[in-house]
């Protein structure tokens, strides 16, 4: 492409026509209609992303609550076992 610095502004919309047509004319779509689907499909993935963002972070919420859960059990245990030992301890003891 030409550097448009020392053209008219004749010379630069024809130009850009020129480009619009040998667009058309390579994809077989106007310029125009083009940049429309492009917005449209690059709309529809910002959707996806922060769909599958938030998807992401409601799995980790689950996962977390799952894992807090489990690690609270486990302590919950361990001191059913220490206050098992505990009893057991003190009836040998008798």
């Amino acid at each position: 492409m030409t550097s448009r610095e020392g053209m008219t502004l004749k010379q630069k919309v024809h130009e850009i026509q020129m480009t619009n047509n040998y667009f058309a004319e390579y994809t077989g779509i106007k310029v125009k209609q083009f940049r429309e689907t492009l917005l449209q499909h690059m709309s529809n993935v910002k959707k996806s992303v922060a769909e599958r963002t938030h998807h992401k972070r409601l799995y980790n919420r689950r996962v977390n609550k799952r894992q807090m859960l489990k690690q609270e059990s486990k302590v919950d245990l361990g001191k059913l076992l220490d206050a098992g030992l505990v009893v057991i301890e003190s009836s040998e003891a008798k």
